[in-house]
């Protein structure tokens, strides 16, 4: 039997979480329409739910207070980024499964 997958758009998912990031009056339409779990990719979802956090806190959304909560949630470089990584771009543009550090941190894409 034919396992059936699950529709997606990581295309959408990247535009939506670029225009929170642009425009801090779509975090409040986006947040009223849609949950984490509506978001394909485990790095989409943990993004999502740090700008929500900003939010709730009347934070601006931008990129540097968006990595400072993953940071803080334990969802950094070594978080979210390493456990839940799938192939292709992820949300910042860069390619994921890329090139390691000598750490072994990812040296593309989000850092």
């Amino acid at each position: 039997m034919e396992e059936k997958m699950i529709p997606q758009n990581i295309e959408a998912e990247q535009s939506v979480l670029g225009a929170m990031l642009i425009d801090d009056r779509a975090v409040a339409a986006v947040a009223a329409r849609l949950k984490p779990e509506d978001f394909y990719r485990i790095s989409h979802q943990a993004i999502y739910r740090a700008m929500l956090a900003l939010h709730e806190k009347n934070t601006p959304v931008d990129l540097v207070t968006v990595v400072n909560e993953l940071k803080e949630e334990g969802k950094g470089q070594r978080g979210v980024w390493q456990r839940g990584r799938q192939p292709g771009p992820d949300a910042a543009g860069g390619r994921s499964g890329g090139k390691k550090g000598a750490d072994g941190s990812p040296v593309d894409g989000l850092q």
